[in-house]
């Protein structure tokens, strides 16, 4: 459905019901509940920071390594999501740059763990 089907749509709602539709994908959907709490509380983009390298962190877990998934996807997926909240680009940079600081670390403590796979 493009925008302005969308936005034709919407204009046939009453106030009440879009903020009753609003409400609903809220409660529905925790990408759309981050959003909001960022978008109507921007000045919690430190804490936001933190959450999303702590999701890094726990898959390049570098205190216990033989808990660490390694799954940069999981990783990617979280910059990803950052990127949609539009954050500033300071706060993004820094998860960005999280993410090969986390699996080098983890590499330099512990060796490359999966050398056979070279072999």
């Amino acid at each position: 459905m493009s925008k302005a089907a969308l936005k034709k749509e919407f204009s046939k709602f009453s106030k009440e019901q879009l903020i009753e539709h609003i409400l609903d994908l809220y409660d529905k959907n925790s990408s759309i509940k981050e959003f909001y709490k960022f978008y109507l509380n921007p000045k919690n983009e430190n804490e936001l920071v933190k959450k999303y390298k702590k999701i890094i962190r726990k898959e390049f877990n570098v205190e216990n390594p033989m808990q660490s998934k390694e799954k940069f996807s999981v990783a990617k997926r979280a910059i990803s999501d950052l990127k949609n909240l539009q954050i500033s680009s300071e706060s993004l940079a820094d998860v960005i740059l999280y993410l090969p600081e986390s699996a080098c670390e983890l590499t330099a403590l512990y060796g490359d763990y999966s050398e056979q796979f070279y072999n």
